[in-house]
């Protein structure tokens, strides 16, 4: 079997229909697959299950990722984490706390150190590792984290969080200019106790975000040029359909369609 039709079968079993993606996100999913087809095979390996055990490709534990234009490096071979996520789920409590507004999240917390040391374990990029984003909301953490080109997002309440690869080495991501944002990866865990989650940079004049969505008018945790964001959803939220509300420091304030911040040339 050659590469196209191993790109038509993954095609015919998408969950999410190719048409409801614009032109680049539909380039950018035909390079990834035909990167991880052409990608050399692995040697097998039994990993022991303990602390960081990650298991690979999202859909079979139940989370959908789009957007996936920050997940792989496009001029290179697969990064040796294109997209890798925690087993352990958050559970209904967990979700129950949740709240729009988040806090600070405590320094070195289990979520914090475990994406952290994943990300040094996985990237292939020079430096050591910087906090770009952490938050906390109700008892679940999540948290950015930067090695050199690589960026991680992880988001759970022990030291198996959920994480996921959303930049690395290879590809070029669109700045926001100085009072705007871009948005990056987002994806959703599909009910019962499903949330969404989305994230992307902030230029160096916008003071907050409030990301309108599914019901919800959440504040985004805006820090070092990045945003975050999630909430929990009872519906298919990988369709992120609502609104931004983008506040500069100088005090003004901008709502714009989520359709339009992913995709301005639309």
């Amino acid at each position: 079997m050659n590469n196209i039709d191993t790109l038509n079968r993954f095609a015919a079993l998408d969950p999410e229909p190719a048409s409801n993606f614009s032109d680049h996100d539909r380039r950018v999913k035909a390079r990834l697959l035909e990167s991880i087809v052409s990608a050399p095979e692995a040697p097998h390996r039994h990993a022991p299950i303990g602390r960081g055990r990650l298991v690979m490709a999202g859909g079979l534990c139940g989370l959908l990722i789009v957007g996936l234009a920050a997940s792989v490096s496009l001029d290179s071979p697969v990064p040796s984490t294109t997209l890798a996520i925690g087993t352990q789920p958050l559970s209904a409590a967990d979700l129950a706390g949740w709240t729009a507004i988040p806090v600070p999240s405590s320094p070195n917390s289990a979520v914090e150190q475990n994406c952290s040391e994943t990300l040094l374990k996985n990237s292939r990029s020079p430096g050591g590792i910087e906090i770009l984003n952490s938050d906390l909301r109700g008892v679940v953490g999540s948290v950015v984290v930067a090695k050199g080109d690589d960026v991680a997002w992880c988001v759970g309440t022990d030291n198996i969080p959920t994480y996921m690869l959303v930049d690395s080495a290879g590809y070029e991501p669109t700045l926001p200019d100085a009072d705007d944002i871009t948005f990056g990866p987002s994806g959703a865990r599909l009910p019962p106790h499903g949330y969404g989650f989305a994230l992307g940079r902030v230029g160096d004049k916008v003071e907050s975000v409030i990301m309108h969505e599914d019901g919800h008018d959440i504040t985004a945790t805006v820090s070092n040029g990045w945003w975050s964001a999630w909430w929990p959803s009872e519906t298919d939220a990988t369709a992120i359909d609502g609104s931004f509300t983008i506040t500069t420091k100088s005090g003004d304030t901008n709502t714009s369609r989520a359709v339009d911040v992913r995709d301005p040339s639309d």
